[in-house]
């Protein structure tokens, strides 16, 4: 059967503080926080928050961003300057509150496949401008794939969004025709990257990063360049031919932190140094006593999960799998590090309008484990573990597990823990091996593990190939993932094979029904990300996926 490549799907097992995350393939990243910016979650408000004024023109935000190597955006490859780019440029595709892929109001006017799926024909707005006056035109699009298939390091966060593009053709001044390689509808994702101008990088050398141009962005955003600083400061101020409407905000510095995922970002906001941060939810209590705004959430792309090693053969059996799910009290995970509707057991992001409602659950239930593992024939011996004799001639076997993780991942300690005091109870001989991460890996690599406590940045909410028994993968991930089945495979292909969106949840949700009920791994949720905000920043305040400023032309200040 035909294989395609899967997008590499980062393991995070050390989950650093604070505002750092990963893009997705299509949108940048967001910066991993507590709990790293590739592709992005969309978000919704918690908290109505009371306006004290009506917004008016004027202050001066300070938000953080890393050191940056270049300020052009298809040539970057860290997601904190990413971020800090979107707001000189607009992306192609953008994301709504459900996740869902569509095209940017203040840039596309549509996207439009072919029947068969083997082109899209994307369309401007005829009525947009750069920041110099000059018309934002279908060969501005064609040049940004250009260099991001020719001259953009493969680090940098938008390579993969061109993979799938055979060649460009432009129809007119406002439209450009795409030929994929691989027909499918998922190639709208790809479109989640920000463009840049023709005209005013031609001369450029683009493989200098830090060629004038490369440091001197001109883009299309609601902010553009005014200077900056080596090292120091990024100096915004207000585009007023913002494609997307003039913000209230007239100025904005990027603090150059060197550690944003080491705690600098969250002692810079502490020390209002910066006025916004990305940070875990438990902070919450402490801010809102010192006047800052929580100002929305986001339910990010970092899931957790639990895996099975298929090379032990106990783990075959799926009573097996799904005895170990009732075991987990899910539900004191979920109330203490997410909320209860963060919680997933397949790696479909619950905010997501991919989400099926009717999969299978695993309540947290010790008889129900109980029950089925007698069914599976296991019996408690006189110390009262659990054993199963498989011979008359061979002594029984105890059923005993080592739960392998990383001792950084504070959230997976916590699930370790959880699980084992669950299997524990019912007579399992289990013991949790925490280990510093660079031996969590060499142990998953050799497999020596029997159950693992793992997370990862799905690099796009498109992409699960990572489960399939043939995925082309990096070795932790084939080491983590190793079941086995013709079935899911069948169905993983089926989803990078839809002609439409509707075709594509379908596929989506049938793969998420599969791992739900044959548990190839256990999933526990998806981390939630919180936007603090200094309590004189307003406005009607959303994150998206794969931005962090989304809608910063309904921020207004009162200071």
């Amino acid at each position: 059967m035909k294989r395609f490549s899967a997008l590499l799907v980062v393991i995070l097992l050390v989950l650093s503080a604070c505002m750092g995350a990963t893009p997705m393939a299509q949108p940048a990243p967001l910066p991993d926080l507590d709990i790293p910016a590739a592709a992005i979650d969309i978000i919704t408000p918690t908290q109505v928050l009371e306006i004290p004024t009506t917004p008016r023109a004027g202050g001066h935000l300070h938000i953080p961003i890393s050191l940056p190597r270049t300020l052009n955006p298809l040539l970057n490859s860290d997601p904190w300057v990413a971020s800090v780019l979107r707001l000189i440029y607009e992306p192609l595709v953008i994301f709504d509150s459900d996740k869902r892929p569509i095209p940017n109001p203040a840039l596309t006017q549509s996207v439009i496949f072919a029947e068969d799926a083997r082109n899209m024909v994307v369309t401007l707005r005829p009525d947009i401008m750069w920041e110099d006056g000059s018309l934002i035109t279908s060969a501005d699009i064609a040049f940004s794939i250009d260099v991001l298939n020719r001259f953009a390091p493969a680090t940098a966060i938008y390579v993969p969004n061109v993979a799938n593009f055979a060649s460009v053709s432009t129809i007119d001044t406002t439209s450009l025709q795409i030929n994929l390689h691989h027909p499918t509808w998922t190639a709208i994702y790809d479109l989640a990257f920000p463009i840049i101008s023709a005209a005013y990088h031609q001369s450029v050398n683009m493989r200098n990063l830090g060629a004038s141009r490369n440091m001197h962005p001109m883009g299309n955003g609601p902010f553009r360049f005014h200077s900056y600083e080596l090292a120091t400061s990024l100096e915004l101020i207000v585009n007023h031919a913002a494609a997307g409407g003039r913000p209230y905000i007239q100025r904005v510095t990027a603090v150059v932190l060197r550690d944003l995922g080491g705690g600098d970002a969250r002692h810079a906001f502490e020390q209002g140094f910066t006025d916004v941060l990305l940070a875990e939810p438990a902070l919450w209590g402490r801010y809102a006593a010192e006047g800052m705004n929580r100002a929305a959430d986001i339910v990010s792309n970092n899931f957790d999960f639990i895996s099975f090693n298929f090379s032990r053969s106990i783990f075959s059996e799926r009573d097996m799998r799904a005895a170990i799910a009732h075991s987990f009290d899910a539900d004191a995970i979920l109330r203490r590090y997410f909320t209860a509707a963060d919680g997933a057991i397949a790696p479909i992001n619950p905010a997501s309008w991919l989400n099926a409602s009717d999969t299978a659950t695993y309540s947290f239930d010790l008889e129900h484990t109980a029950a089925l593992l007698a069914g599976l024939g296991f019996r408690k011996c006189a110390e009262g573990f659990l054993e199963r004799r498989l011979s008359e001639v061979l002594p029984p076997m105890r059923l005993a597990m080592d739960i392998l993780v990383s001792m950084d991942n504070t959230i997976g300690m916590s699930i370790a823990d959880t699980l084992g005091n669950g299997l524990a109870t019912v007579g399992v001989d289990v013991s949790v091996t925490a280990v510093p991460f660079n031996e969590f890996v060499s142990r998953v690599n050799a497999g020596e593990f029997d159950l693992a406590v793992g997370g990862m940045s799905l690099a796009t909410p498109s992409n699960l190939q990572f489960l399939a028994s043939d995925s082309e993968g990096d070795s932790v991930t084939l080491a983590l993932f190793g079941y086995v089945s013709e079935e899911l495979d069948e169905l993983l292909y089926a989803t990078t094979a839809v002609l439409s969106e509707a075709e594509f949840r379908l596929a989506m949700q049938a793969v998420q029904r599969y791992v739900a009920y044959n548990l190839p791994l256990l999933g526990v949720g998806f981390h939630r990300n919180v936007l603090y905000t200094a309590g004189f920043v307003h406005g009607g305040i959303e994150l998206r996926y794969g931005d962090v400023f989304a809608n910063i032309s309904r921020w207004f200040m009162t200071e």
